[in-house]
């Protein structure tokens, strides 16, 4: 009785007493073990049966072929372990070969969009810090202006663009009416320093959410029109891939992003969570409060089908689910 056994790297025939009587090694490693994984017989394989018609397979199961019987008997793999023992230098070689492919076919859609609403995310922390500590200063110097606009952008783009004298002409005040100090040029200097650094954190932020838009449309164009890209990437980004959102059932969709509410009310008996990342979604903010519960699983319930509808490729009906849901809500 012969057998045939295929590791990672290449196919053995063996005899009765397990004694390797031929090897063939693969040409293309990672090709070779998509199509072993895939459980197709191989060029290699077909070979060595042409040539030693063995009886039995040992691996993987797979549709038999010239009478060959398939096992995975544990048996079996011990008594041809000895037989290729030798070989360890082959397997790591071959497994590093085959996780380096591995990693590379990972990088997909799913992971880029992660990483750039992870990347907008740490931008709006960077922002905020830096927008805090440049009207603190600022403020030395022109503190009625910076009251005066409660939107950080626009007050960044506006004091670059503008001098002292002009902003307090805008707010009927003067140099010698303003509480704020006359400073040398050598102390505005590093002011305005950190404005324009600002200014370029703002900008980096909005190329990126165009990006993002972008990958969203073109990778889940319903999860997007009901949830909008922002929040739909951030929804992608807690289940952690496209599929495993398809997979979720709306209730779960619904409290992403609410783990940490979650379970102080599993552990501490407090109220339950009525959703997590869709709080920041248009629909939940115009809602009255006693109706957030409402509005929340509705878009749960729409997301959860989009979400599906795109992972299946199926076609685009966002629009029409987004138009269903603002139905329903203006009923409200």
């Amino acid at each position: 009785m012969a057998y045939l056994y295929s590791s990672c790297f290449g196919s053995y025939v063996l005899d009765d007493s397990f004694k390797v009587v031929e090897k063939l090694a693969f040409s293309n490693i990672v090709g070779a073990n998509a199509m072993f994984e895939a459980g197709k017989w191989l060029p290699e394989e077909e070979a060595l049966i042409a040539r030693h018609h063995p009886s039995v397979f040992i691996g993987v199961k797979k549709e038999k072929k010239d009478g060959i019987k398939c096992a995975a008997d544990g048996a079996l793999v011990e008594k041809l372990l000895p037989a290729v023992a030798g070989e360890m230098d082959s397997y790591f070689r071959a497994n590093v070969a085959i996780t380096k492919a591995k990693l590379k076919a990972a990088v997909g859609d799913d992971l880029l969009i992660i990483h750039t609403i992870d990347s907008i995310e740490a931008l709006n922390k960077a922002i905020n810090t830096v927008i805090k500590r440049l009207r603190e200063w600022y403020e030395l110097y022109n503190p009625e202006f910076s009251r005066s606009v409660p939107d950080h952008k626009l007050f960044v783009e506006t004091i670059i663009k503008e001098d002292k004298t002009k902003l307090l002409g805008q707010l009927g005040l003067s140099s010698d009416t303003t509480m704020g100090a006359d400073l040398k040029m050598e102390d505005l200097e590093p002011i305005m320093d950190i404005a324009n650094r600002a200014n370029e954190l703002y900008q980096l932020k909005a190329r990126e959410e165009g990006y993002l838009e972008a990958k969203m449309k073109a990778v889940s164009p319903n999860v997007a029109a009901v949830a909008g890209y922002l929040i739909g990437a951030k929804l992608l980004a807690f289940a952690g891939s496209s599929k495993r959102l398809a997979e979720l059932p709306s209730s779960t969709i619904q409290l992403l992003g609410a783990e940490k509410a979650l379970f102080r009310h599993i552990t501490r008996n407090s109220l339950p969570p009525k959703y997590g990342v869709l709080h920041e979604h248009p629909l939940i903010t115009r809602a009255r409060k006693e109706d957030h519960g409402k509005v929340a699983r509705l878009l749960a319930d729409k997301i959860s089908i989009a979400a599906r509808v795109d992972y299946f490729k199926g076609e685009f009906m966002g629009d029409k689910m987004r138009e269903d849901i603002e139905k329903r809500f203006r009923s409200m």
